[in-house]
């Protein structure tokens, strides 16, 4: 756990060469229950609060095309400027559903030790993420409030 949480910390202080926002998509499978969702992933840590904080009654079972923002050094200061960027793009911030099913279809994402954060929902200011050392993965919330500039940002588009 520490390892994982040393690499978001790691990964918060650094900076990419971008300058401008790059866009990828994957495709995942959402799952709308908390537990197999979570279990599909075969995280390494997970925040014992996730399966609490997970809404069902926000969520669309099935395959889903999931947008992935990646600010790099001209990150935004705020996650509502994140937000922002997403909506310019006709996107809104992904959930929990879909944190889960790119953890779950695509792990290999979190080896490369990129927080990857779902700012589509809040608990008191802490967002979910998903983060790895380049061993182990884990599944956490983290409080976003801040420029991020190896951070990846899950979105859904219209």
């Amino acid at each position: 756990m520490r390892r994982i949480l040393a690499a978001f910390l790691l990964a918060l202080l650094s900076g990419c060469a971008h300058t401008k926002a790059t866009v990828s998509t994957v495709e995942a499978e959402v799952k709308c229950d908390a537990s197999s969702a979570i279990e599909s992933g075969n995280y390494d840590w997970v925040n014992p609060h996730a399966a609490q904080s997970f809404l069902p009654n926000q969520c669309v079972e099935g395959k889903t095309k999931i947008t992935i923002f990646h600010f790099g050094n001209d990150a935004p200061q705020h996650s509502d400027e994140v937000a922002d960027a997403m909506d310019a793009e006709d996107c809104h911030p992904a959930s929990w559903p879909h944190l889960l099913a790119v953890g779950a279809d695509h792990p290999k994402l979190q080896l490369d030790q990129w927080p990857i954060v779902a700012l589509g929902w809040s608990n008191r200011g802490f967002n979910p993420f998903l983060s790895g050392d380049g061993g182990s993965r884990g599944l956490g919330e983290a409080f976003f409030d801040g420029k991020c500039p190896a951070c990846r940002f899950l979105a859904v588009c219209k």
